[in-house]
């Protein structure tokens, strides 16, 4: 059931969609428009990675891991190279999950928005750039730094270059989803019955599960 304050009415809705459709959309979504944060590292412990956003996991061993002076009576290990994407999906991915768990206190942001604000990479990387130049140049250290951070942002241009604005799929989102009038009540005789019963948890009710349009 979704509520909606539509100036001094309450009215209280049916919410209609195809479940699988839903889910289908979500996953597009998912893939589609969530920014990739790709990871890599070397290690002699390749842990088990789980999670809902990690995508694409590959374990490849590398060579051999020897140790050296006050660790020489360690023996050699494989080494490891662990590669994986961490998807940081978009509002629109929550507000699809909570509509399918039967939750619509976000629904209304589904009919509002057009689309969100992407992360602007080129904008990072500038500013990155900007930075590198005010380093001092005797300062290697902080130029190299400067320059490692440079390069990670390059790379995750890179792996986003085939991300989509959320856009097209608000549009989908409320095309899949329709409203069914069931009822409506006046705000005044809502609060008449609060007074009645002499409880202020009704109309902090109000407040918080109805959408102001």
């Amino acid at each position: 059931m979704y509520f909606r304050l539509n100036g001094s009415v309450l009215e209280k809705y049916d919410v209609v969609f195809d479940e699988k459709e839903i889910e289908r959309l979500r996953e597009e979504v998912f893939l589609n428009c969530s920014y990739i944060k790709h990871k890599e590292y070397e290690t002699t412990r390749p842990e088990r990675i789980d999670g809902l956003y990690v995508r694409n996991i590959s374990r490849k061993r590398i060579g051999v891991q020897s140790y050296h002076g006050a660790l020489d009576y360690m023996p050699d290990e494989d080494l490891y190279l662990v590669k994986y994407d961490n998807y940081i999906p978009p509002k629109l991915f929550d507000y699809l999950c909570e509509i399918l768990r039967g939750e619509y206190k976000n629904l209304d942001k589904i009919f509002l928005t057009v689309e969100e604000t992407a992360v602007d990479i080129d904008k990072e990387i500038h500013k990155k750039y900007k930075e590198l130049n005010d380093i001092d140049i005797e300062n290697i250290e902080s130029k190299q730094e400067k320059l490692e951070e440079i390069k990670a942002l390059l790379n995750e241009k890179r792996f986003n270059k085939n991300q989509v604005s959320t856009r097209e799929y608000y549009v989908k989102a409320r095309e899949l989803i329709s409203l069914k009038l069931v009822d409506t009540i006046n705000l005044s005789e809502v609060y008449r019955i609060k007074e009645f019963f002499g409880t202020s948890q009704i109309k902090e009710n109000i407040l918080k599960y109805t959408a102001k349009l």
